[in-house]
């Protein structure tokens, strides 16, 4: 893969850089003149400003809406950007990076095709997306077919291309539930073992002191 062409930066993905279609620059031209002509209006109704400034509002919110949705459909990595937090973005060029990079066609990719890219440790890759070090990225899985062999199939949550805020967050709460969800059964279940473990420590101890602790005795009093 070559990192260089895909840098995760917010600079390139500048509004301003993006060319905005003509239906967008109507809405745009619509609600400066809506603005114009209500502004040099003398309002005495309070209720009549509220009404203004929240039709103002709304025409703003689909000029906006529209201009994110003229994002490439080609590039997803694009859509990403749009609503990823700046800490969820890993390092350009690093393995969990070039993982991000892969997940970020929106398709589903199995385990082997990932550990033929990323090698064996993509696991650890995975779940540092999927926990606090990246902010949560939701990444579902799924046990299907991949080349004859029943495996593990992953792919990021659509929320996260949608170029919506609100939709992002959501998948990041989502998935930030699911991951301390894990961690406290795994931890639950950890300290079960750990009682089992002392038991049978104790058991083993004592075991080992009357078959063997004893006759250690005996031989040196011999």
């Amino acid at each position: 893969m070559a990192n260089k062409k895909h840098p995760i930066t917010r600079k390139t993905m500048h509004p301003t850089s993006i060319t905005r279609s003509e239906s967008t620059l109507k809405i745009g031209r619509k609600s400066r003149q809506l603005y114009s002509q209500n502004s040099i209006k003398q309002h005495t109704d309070t209720c009549e400003d509220r009404e203004f400034e929240s039709e103002f509002l709304k025409q703003q919110n689909e000029s906006n809406s529209m201009l994110l949705c003229s994002l490439p459909l080609g590039n997803s990595m694009n859509n990403l950007l749009f609503t990823a937090p700046e800490a969820a973005l890993p390092n350009t060029g690093s393995p969990v990076y070039e993982l991000l990079l892969i997940l970020s066609d929106g398709n589903k990719h199995a385990r082997d095709h990932l550990c033929n890219l990323l090698g064996g440790g993509f696991r650890g890759y995975l779940q540092k997306l999927t926990g606090e070090c990246y902010q949560y990225w939701f990444i579902h899985s799924e046990q299907s077919e991949y080349n004859g062999k029943r495996q593990a199939l992953y792919w990021l949550d659509e929320s996260h291309f949608s170029c919506d805020l609100q939709q992002d967050k959501d998948a990041r709460t989502i998935a930030k539930k699911q991951y301390k969800d894990r961690s406290y059964y795994g931890s639950k279940s950890a300290v079960k073992r750990l009682q089992q473990a002392e038991q049978d420590k104790v058991d083993a101890d004592t075991e080992y002191q009357q078959r063997i602790g004893s006759n250690t005795e005996k031989i040196k009093n011999l």
